[in-house]
């Protein structure tokens, strides 16, 4: 559910982001979920030179960005590689690559 929201990512002035991805827990203090989509965004934006911005919009173009979110248990215990190969097969055919 979007509600408005946007984030500042890179060279992109404002980007929508799902609300549920934005679920900020006491105040200031993002929960592990949202701090490891951060970490996996900014590394795979710089396995792909992109912008994190360009990289979330391919995201939300191929609908796969609550997905990735959603692999946080699967991603956050593997290689990061394991993950960006996941990525990529979520990007080409819209399946997890395992």
């Amino acid at each position: 559910m979007v509600q408005g929201l946007y984030l500042k990512f890179g060279n992109v002035k404002k980007v929508p982001v799902i609300q549920e991805i934005l679920y900020i827990l006491g105040g200031n203090r993002l929960n592990k979920e949202m701090e490891f989509f951060s970490y996996l965004l900014e590394y795979y934006a710089e396995y792909k030179k992109k912008t994190t911005g360009e990289v979330l919009m391919e995201w939300d173009s191929h609908n796969i960005t609550q997905k990735i979110y959603d692999s946080y248990w699967e991603y956050h215990t593997e290689r990061i590689e394991n993950a960006f190969e996941d990525i990529n097969s979520l990007i080409a055919t819209g399946k997890h690559a395992w």
